[in-house]
């Protein structure tokens, strides 16, 4: 991965502290846990407004956090991180477009070799796509500035990077359960307990570790994980696929991962480099 090409913000006042990223957590997930099983209890006409405001516990978190627990140098330097492309080369996207499409399309192809449940939605129109993809950006925007951002960065000190990456990979999967109640959802649709639920849940794990490696590997671009992120949400939305189809997904994911978290496990004095 390559770094910055072009000249880096002033470093930040002072370092944040270890809790910040908790912070962020706890407001995370206390709001979406809160108003989205709220959503769930009550269904209807009520649920679905209910579980769009759900869904913004991060940008609550990470623009709560930002305001009172950061000074004005940090939060210049994570909205710039946040926005500008220009921090990421072309190889970069590269590995950009390798984690948030390659993979899911790669593990279609082999669902498909095999003879299983793979392909285009058959309902898909020009109108259907722009609106997957707009909500596909805004989850990016929404959810990466707080868990590979605030949380990432304050977490690594206390943690390092391997632990860090994990243990938010496993808090992240986890703050998307409520989904997985409200009627109308992809997720509710997996069903709760069935090797769906299970493997969606767990391959957000691998997807986190894959998600900050694209941060640390570009300096701090946060913009990476926000594309990333934008182009599997897309990706999940144009392919219909089943389980065979997310069990290998999910083996990719978890070597891909495996790999990176042998190299810095194997390199830790160079984590932070590009």
């Amino acid at each position: 991965m390559s770094g910055s090409s072009t000249p880096q913000a002033p470093a930040v006042t002072r370092p944040l502290s270890p809790n910040t990223g908790w912070w962020f957590v706890a407001v995370a997930i206390g709001w979406t846990w809160s108003l989205g099983f709220a959503a769930a209890a009550f269904g209807g006409a009520v649920a679905r407004p209910l579980h769009l405001v759900a869904l913004l516990g991060p940008v609550v978190a990470w623009g709560g956090v930002l305001v009172t627990r950061t000074d004005p140098a940090y939060r210049r330097d994570l909205l710039r991180r946040v926005v500008d492309v220009r921090q990421v080369r072309p190889v970069g996207w590269l590995g950009v477009a390798a984690v948030g499409a390659g993979v899911p399309l790669t593990a279609a192809v082999l669902a498909s070799s095999a003879g299983r449940e793979a392909g285009i939605e058959p309902s898909l129109g020009p109108a259907v796509v722009a609106a997957a993809v707009a909500f596909a950006i805004a989850a990016g925007l929404a959810e990466e500035p707080g868990w590979r951002g605030i949380a990432h960065d304050s977490t690594v000190q206390s943690l390092g990077l391997v632990r860090s990456a994990v243990v938010l990979g496993v808090v992240w999967s986890a703050w998307h359960l409520p989904l997985y109640f409200i009627e109308g959802t992809y997720q509710h649709g997996l069903g709760v307990g069935t090797s769906e639920f299970w493997i969606s849940m767990l391959v957000r794990v691998p997807l986190a570790v894959l998600l900050v490696w694209l941060v640390v590997g570009t300096r701090g671009a946060v913009v990476a994980a926000v594309v990333a992120h934008a182009l599997g949400n897309t990706v999940g939305e144009v392919l219909a696929t089943g389980r065979t189809a997310m069990a290998a997904e999910l083996v990719l994911m978890s070597l891909a991962a495996a790999l990176v978290l042998v190299g810095w496990l194997r390199h830790p004095t160079e984590t932070r480099r590009p």
